[in-house]
This record gives C-alpha cells, sequence and structure tokens, in this order.
C-alpha cells in the first residue's frame, strides 16, 4: 500500500526524469524532497515545524530513505544503506546551500 501510495504522489507532484537533482514539493506543513537521478527517484519526506531554531525537519534515518522509484520501468529497489548515507549527506550539502536550518543527523 505504502508503494502505491509513493508511485501515486509521483505523478501527483509531476516529478520527472528529466529534472535531476533535489526537488522541495509540500502540501501544507507535509512535504516531500525528491532525489531524481538517472533513471530513478528517491522520496524523502519531512514537515514544516512549528519551532524557530528549523526551517524543516527531515524523516532524515536512513531507514526512512529506503526505495529508489524507477518509473519507465514501474519498478523499486531497497538502497543499499551505504547508499543511504550518501543521499542523506547530499541532502544536508543542498539544504545547507540554500540556507535552510534542518534537524538532520548525518550517519543516524
Amino acid at each position: 500500500m505504502e508503494i502505491e501510495f509513493s508511485w501515486r504522489q509521483i505523478e501527483q507532484d509531476k516529478i520527472g526524469l528529466d529534472m535531476p537533482g533535489f526537488h522541495w514539493c509540500s502540501h501544507g506543513r507535509v512535504l516531500t524532497i525528491y532525489l531524481v537521478e538517472s533513471e530513478s527517484i528517491v522520496m524523502i519526506h519531512g514537515e514544516m515545524p512549528g519551532v524557530k531554531q528549523y526551517d524543516v525537519l527531515i524523516f532524515d534515518e536512513t531507514e526512512y530513505i529506503s526505495n529508489r522509484f524507477y518509473p519507465n520501468k514501474k519498478r523499486v529497489e531497497t538502497i543499499p544503506q551505504e547508499e543511504r548515507y550518501q543521499i542523506q549527506q547530499s541532502l544536508v550539502n543542498w539544504l545547507e546551500d540554500r540556507g535552510i536550518r534542518h534537524d538532520i543527523k548525518v550517519g543516524t
């Protein structure tokens, strides 16, 4: 069920493979940051906080950065743990480059 919901969300947010890099899509306080790489899409969920010290709270534990979606093949693969850490670090760099304050602790 979660995988089906994710496919619908990718479609509704109009995330395409022709848009490489990270993309921020918010729906009220809930948000998804998409990482688009060549043939795949990774979803990272978060929310807009009600606290002053952060601009965004990311469900950053690598257990949540778990699936890579291949839209052209309608296939989903589990992301290896080491790759999850790399994605997490890339996300931190992307957020910090934009001055977005976050709660991510790399390596968790």
